[in-house]
């Protein structure tokens, strides 16, 4: 399958090299919606978002995410979020897990996932305090799994599914 790559956005991905992507490259996921604001507001900062993931040098690609606002609150919440799979290269010094951790704290995300190519799992890292998992906490959450939907996942263009939250 060819990949085209065109300002940073990544074209024609499937499950496979998003797959591949996870071996061989630093990944991570994040988006600046939040439940509490208007369609208008979050694609406002959801492009404030892709500018600075352009900016950063890091490819990636649109996607939808599945997930729970305030787990276990009263203002818990599922909710469904243009998100972005975000890829940088495996030797980027964690360039990319810190720039996930900055960006979830500006767009006052509850956390940022992050999958190291070295690891099995994926963790999910706290960007918000008072809010699951906690300010800079790390919690494992899962190995790929394609075609599967759980609490959190993510959906592709091509609606094709997957987990790194187990």
């Amino acid at each position: 399958m060819v990949v085209s790559f065109k300002n940073n956005q990544l074209h024609e991905l499937n499950l496979g090299r998003i797959y591949q992507h996870s071996v061989d490259s630093n990944i991570g996921m994040i988006t600046a919606y939040r439940g509490e604001f208007d369609v208008d507001t979050n694609e406002k900062r959801n492009r404030e978002l892709q500018s600075a993931i352009r900016s950063n040098g890091f490819g990636y690609v649109p996607v939808t995410g599945f997930y729970v606002e305030n787990p276990g609150q009263d203002d818990e919440q599922k909710v469904q979020e243009k998100s972005f799979l975000v890829i940088s290269n495996k030797n980027d010094a964690n360039k990319l897990k810190y720039f996930l951790i900055r960006m979830g704290t500006k767009f006052n995300q509850d956390s940022v996932l992050y999958k190291d190519h070295s690891q099995d799992k994926a963790i999910l890292i706290g960007t918000a305090q008072g809010r699951w998992p906690g300010k800079n906490i790390e919690v494992e959450a899962g190995k790929f799994v394609a075609q599967k939907i759980g609490q959190f996942y993510t959906k592709m263009r091509n609606h094709k599914t997957f987990l790194l939250v187990s």
